[in-house]
């Protein structure tokens, strides 16, 4: 199963292949699906504690290699090495607190969890990975298949020396934004920039992804034609994150109601060493990114769906389906 699995990963990218991928997870593990409509399912954080499903330090060599191949169905390469960069990070923090001689457990990729619910073999379900600084939450059903939310984290920006060098996984996004942001003109400039102070952290957090009720900064239909550009390199970083398939879906999701229909606001700095907030928001989602605190080494960033978050509008759809 295990080298039939692996086949398939590199070959096809489907949903048929990430149901296998959960089958398999489980089957490996002896761990049970949660209903769908348990409320752990909608329930998401970003920060160190506990978490519904099995952490990686429960696991055995064999089940974590399932465990990494159902994140691998889901994740483009360059996703998988981003959410893998961010497992580093919190490596990278244990041991840093641990040279300082105040050990911090809640700093350690061994905390990240793994859980499914639903039926992967037939029927609506869903999967979640999650600890410090990553949450992946993807459903599936047979009227589409949802990604988000998607939380990234990221302290350090880089890690600067040591085995884990060059360890930069939210860098290229950060850098993307930067591009954008800075080749804009006065005007626009002036249509981008928001007069409010910088939040202290993201402003959509877990339950709040609905808290901003209206577009603000500059329309993206304001943009040059290179200027556009950047923004698809920007949202690219995002929809990159997945298979090419779900690539795809997200992209032409987040394309489908034009430029007039998304703006791009900004606060704070327009340099890598300078604290920044940024937000991109569509008519059904919104990208956020902010430097937590005031920290430009300390990054947060999250991609809601406004109908979509946890496949609301898939799974919709299905019972709707099913009750005539």
């Amino acid at each position: 199963m295990k080298l039939a699995l692996i086949a398939l990963l590199a070959c096809c990218h489907s949903p048929e292949v990430r149901s296998a991928a959960a089958m398999h997870w489980l089957a490996q593990t002896g761990a049970r699906s949660m209903p769908m409509d348990h409320p752990a399912r909608t329930t998401w954080k970003f920060l160190p504690g506990e978490r519904h499903g099995m952490r990686l330090s429960a696991m055995t060599s064999e089940q974590r290699d399932a465990a990494m191949s159902l994140m691998r169905s889901i994740l483009s390469a360059q996703g998988y090495d981003t959410a893998t960069g961010i497992f580093l990070l919190d490596a990278e923090l244990r041991d840093r607190a641990i040279a300082r001689g105040r050990p911090d457990p809640s700093r350690d990729p061994e905390q990240y969890a793994w859980a499914v619910w639903g039926d992967p073999g037939d029927g609506p379900w869903a999967t979640r990975v999650e600890g410090h600084h990553f949450s992946l939450n993807y459903t599936a059903t047979p009227d589409g298949e949802r990604m988000t939310p998607l939380f990234l984290g990221a302290a350090p920006m880089r890690i600067e020396d040591g085995p884990r060098q060059g360890t930069a996984p939210l860098e290229y996004i950060d850098r993307t934004a930067l591009a954008l942001r800075n080749s804009l003109n006065a005007e626009q400039t002036a249509a981008c920039m928001l007069s409010t102070d910088k939040p202290h952290d993201i402003l959509l957090g877990p339950g709040r992804e609905h808290a901003l009720k209206t577009r603000q900064g500059l329309q993206v239909s304001g943009l040059s034609s290179p200027q556009r550009g950047m923004l698809l390199r920007l949202l690219g970083a995002y929809t990159g994150m997945f298979r090419s398939d779900l690539s795809v879906q997200a992209r032409t999701r987040l394309l489908a109601a034009g430029p007039a229909s998304m703006s791009f606001a900004w606060i704070g700095g327009t340099t890598p060493d300078a604290p920044r907030y940024w937000r991109l928001h569509g008519d059904d989602w919104i990208i956020e990114f902010d430097n937590v605190g005031s920290d430009p080494d300390h990054v947060h960033t999250v991609w809601h769906d406004l109908r979509g978050n946890f496949g609301a509008d898939v799974l919709k759809a299905h019972i709707e389906q099913h009750e005539h």
